[in-house]
């Protein structure tokens, strides 16, 4: 289990990780179709954890702000150790 700043608890599983496919699409993203962030989120954490991660970042007004998500993911990714997986 691990933590970001915000308080934000998550648990990555490391067979989501082992995936050829996963590699490929995180190598297509861009800033010009952010739709590829969505899918490599949800690929790492699965449905359910980018389900609630958004509903953490949520603000009063309803909105899960794109500096918010970015900031997250940013931690999220400083965790995940691709060398590991191939070990």
């Amino acid at each position: 289990m691990a933590k970001t700043k915000s308080g934000f608890e998550f648990k990555i599983d490391k067979d989501r990780l082992d995936d050829w496919e996963l590699i490929e699409r995180m190598a297509n993203i861009s800033d010009e179709d952010p739709k590829g962030y969505m899918t490599m989120m949800i690929d790492i954490l699965g449905n359910d954890q980018y389900v609630a991660l958004k509903e953490h970042l949520r603000t009063k007004e309803g909105r899960v702000r794109i500096t918010s998500m970015r900031r997250e993911m940013d931690e999220i990714f400083g965790d995940v150790d691709f060398a590991e997986v191939k070990n």
